[in-house]
């Protein structure tokens, strides 16, 4: 996705790419340390099958373990996906933390640029820069989970919105909120990360979601009216016929428009339909 002509690898570098995606693709799905502990071992113990010449014992223990901070924050291009310093990568959070506390989170305690914030940053990051890419982060009440899902959506380059359900945030509101978004993905072209924290999502959402992440469209959330207004002023802009103004317009909203999902581990009925959504699945 983020690789061309005129990027280049190094071995090593290789290597902790093969080690980090599969940390990425399976670790960041189990729950249990003893189950992720195992999984890294698995992948290093299958390293010389797939490089016979490498001396896994002389690979720097960061590697080995899966812990090399990736992202696109260096490397000098555009395109360069890949290890980097976790010095500098630190650094980097820490001079842009202030400019995210200032345009994002005015009035609130500045964050602290520890370790695991860049790593969950990064780990978010790579999800939101991938096409349709869209994230689930489950955990404790109070962890960070929404604040650090807004800084690697800030970081990515997208434009952060916050939707906090309560029990007085009903589907009439949350409709309102996706009008905008929808419009905001679609007719403007905005990049935009949709934060739902889901403490109190039922069916009805979950349901409008799922929908709109495997379509870009939710059928009868603009009345006729609007939607007339929509295609109008969108067929305006691509300079394109009528009849190719909605395929566009949900084109648009797919390529532009990212979710996250943040889900407390307290009992709650998202918990348990979350994940049976296929279109939100992590």
């Amino acid at each position: 996705l983020w690789g061309d002509a005129q990027t280049h690898y190094s071995w090593e570098d290789l290597v902790a790419l093969w080690v980090h995606e599969g940390v990425r693709l399976f670790s960041d799905r189990l729950v249990e340390a003893k189950e992720r502990s195992l999984l890294r071992r698995t992948l290093v113990d299958r390293l010389p099958g797939y490089f016979p010449s490498l001396d896994v014992d002389a690979l720097p223990k960061p590697l080995r373990e899966g812990r090399v901070p990736f992202g696109t924050w260096g490397g000098g291009s555009s395109a360069w996906y890949g290890p980097g310093d976790p010095a500098v990568y630190q650094r980097h959070l820490e001079h842009r933390l202030a400019v995210f506390a200032e345009e994002v989170l005015p009035g609130e305690a500045p964050l602290v640029p520890t370790a695991a914030l860049l790593e969950h940053t990064l780990r978010t990051s790579r999800v939101l820069q991938q096409p349709a890419g869209h994230v689930i982060l489950a955990g404790p009440a109070g962890a960070g989970k929404s604040t650090t899902a807004l800084l690697a959506a800030w970081m990515t380059g997208l434009r952060p919105v916050r939707i906090a359900a309560s029990p007085r945030y009903g589907l009439a509101e949350f409709e309102e909120d996706l009008r905008a978004l929808l419009r905001r993905a679609g007719l403007e072209g905005e990049p935009t990360a949709m934060l739902l924290e889901g403490a109190a999502l039922d069916s009805g959402f979950l349901e409008r979601l799922n929908s709109l992440l495997a379509s870009g469209e939710v059928p009868g959330l603009f009345s006729e009216e609007e939607a007339q207004a929509l295609a109008t002023q969108l067929a305006d802009r691509l300079d394109m016929d009528a009849s190719e103004v909605w395929p566009a317009f949900a084109a648009r909203v797919r390529d532009n428009l990212h979710l996250i999902l943040t889900l407390s581990r307290a009992s709650s009925p998202a918990s348990a339909s979350g994940p049976a959504s296929p279109a939100a699945s992590p």
